[in-house]
């Protein structure tokens, strides 16, 4: 699979954004399903302790039922009027959040795979913010992204730093890098022949 991150306009990106946030606001983005183990509540949770009122916290996916339960909880926690859903959408507009989007994070709370996305999030030059367990570290580290314990404070915490310090800028621009020169198609095929080669030899 390639794990590309195709190229917008300058006007594109602002129209998208216009429908989520003003120019002035940030936009802390997470895509994906609402599944237990995805850490959604652990977001919103870190959401309420980040007190810079020109942030947004914009989620893209989630069926409605899931939805309507993550708005009773923003509501629970009084942040209404910062965090945004946009429900499902098409996989072909995911790239384009991401696009529009200041940070991304992958709060997820359980699991042994790395998500898929985390190498679309690597390749986008953006910063980002997952928790410190085996799901991301096998691929992230602190040289390439925020990696924080998974509590809402400390998730914030990464959130805030993602989005102020040079330093999350740095550590994006290194993961660009480096997706682009290891994530390839090319790469990616190496290592699936590599595992069936191995697969192959334990049979024989």
């Amino acid at each position: 699979m390639e794990f590309d991150h195709p190229a917008y306009t300058e006007e594109r990106i602002k129209k998208a954004r216009m429908k989520h946030a003003s120019p002035e606001e940030k936009i802390v983005l997470y895509t994906g399903n609402f599944e237990s183990y995805q850490g959604i509540p652990l977001f919103l949770e870190a959401s309420a302790h980040v007190d810079e009122k020109s942030v947004v916290f914009l989620l893209v996916g989630g069926n409605p039922s899931h939805v309507d339960e993550m708005k009773k909880r923003a509501s629970e926690l009084k942040m209404t009027d910062r965090v945004r859903f946009t429900g499902q959408v098409s996989p072909s507009e995911v790239p384009l959040y991401i696009a529009m989007a200041d940070v991304l994070v992958s709060p997820r709370t359980a699991g042994t795979n790395t998500p898929l996305k985390i190498y679309s999030f690597l390749k986008s030059g953006k910063p980002v913010v997952a928790t410190n367990l085996w799901t991301h570290s096998q691929v992230l580290s602190e040289k390439i992204s925020v990696l924080v314990d998974p509590d809402p404070k400390k998730f914030a915490e990464g959130i805030r730093f993602a989005l102020n310090d040079p330093d999350a800028a740095a550590r994006a621009l290194m993961a660009k890098k480096m997706a682009e020169k290891e994530y390839t198609f090319d790469n990616y095929k190496k290592k699936i022949n590599a595992s069936l080669e191995k697969a192959l030899e334990a049979k024989i």
